[in-house]
């Protein structure tokens, strides 16, 4: 397989900050360059589901393609069309919206046709549609028939103690799907999906060494990431659990850590790249030698 550069980048708290969501203008900067000049790829990697404001900061920074929904939707965005999904079957889908019918939690449903949300807390379904840019949702009684591929799950004036309480209801009743707890919120992607197994599956798909991309991000929701790069970055406004995650640190997202991290990815592959340039102008260099001999060959055998 190819070395190449790649990036994977999370995206809130990564690219821009919460709540503000501006965006530093050295990040688009450094991000647009490191894309000419070095020959990156750029890819987000976020929990987002497909948002027009996602896809808006992705052709800001140039993105190929975008990862949403953590691992769950790959979306080519050259030619702007979903390339691959992985979807919750649905009677799971109605099993944990049942199983918390009675609780404190708000359970948002992303699916390919329609998002929903059980409308149960008019302060989370507030935040909701101000995270998400996106005040469409329907009720989940609404979802008869379509195809999902992630479930959100906030809790009414959360704590770290009620989002653990509901991640604990979900496991105790076989909810067979990949849940990651970020303490504020739970995210559930079908079972062994997360950004981790997307980032393999993008370089199975662009035929590249998975040891030589870079991942970068500040959250639980990051830590797959972390688990399949040698490259991995945290930023320095992650929480102290999650630094502990990735092999090497950042400056802040206001500071431009990604653009920071992406100098020194650089650096870091820097000798390889080299080497298997001059490994491919050698090959290229024999190709040619023995082309021209055969020419020499044939042009000799003509003569005579």
């Amino acid at each position: 397989m190819k070395i190449k550069r790649i990036v994977f980048s999370d995206l809130d708290g990564t690219v821009y900050g919460y709540p503000d969501k501006n965006i530093n203008p050295n990040v688009i900067k450094s991000v647009n360059d490191a894309i000419k000049n070095d020959d990156i790829t750029f890819i987000l990697n976020t929990g987002n589901p497909p948002l027009d404001k996602v896809k808006k900061i992705a052709n800001e920074l140039n993105a190929s393609y975008i990862i949403f929904s953590g691992g769950s939707v790959i979306y080519d965005n050259k030619i702007k069309e979903i390339a691959h999904v992985d979807e919750i079957p649905l009677e799971i889908v109605k099993k944990v919206i049942k199983l918390l019918e009675n609780n404190i939690a708000e359970v948002i449903v992303f699916a390919k046709n329609n998002y929903y949300i059980t409308n149960k807390h008019h302060n989370t379904v507030s935040c909701a549609i101000d995270f998400f840019e996106y005040d469409n949702f329907l009720d989940t009684k609404e979802l008869i028939d379509d195809n999902v591929f992630k479930i959100e799950i906030y809790i009414n004036e959360s704590t770290p103690e009620k989002v653990d309480n509901v991640n604990k209801i979900l496991l105790e009743n076989k909810i067979d799907l990949n849940i990651v707890n970020l303490k504020t919120h739970l995210e559930i992607t079908p079972n062994n999906i997360n950004k981790g197994t997307a980032i393999k599956k993008m370089c199975e798909l662009l035929d590249v060494d998975i040891n030589y991309v870079m991942s970068i991000g500040d959250s639980y929701n990051d830590a797959s990431m972390f688990e399949v790069t040698k490259f991995s970055y945290v930023m320095d406004n992650a929480i102290q659990p999650v630094k502990k995650l990735a092999n090497f640190y950042t400056s802040s997202v206001e500071q431009n850590g990604l653009g920071e991290a992406i100098i020194d990815y650089v650096f870091r592959t820097k000798f390889d790249i080299e080497k298997q340039n001059k490994e491919e102008m050698l090959k290229k260099w024999e190709i040619k030698k023995r082309r021209d001999a055969f020419y020499r060959n044939l042009a000799e055998k003509n003569k005579k």
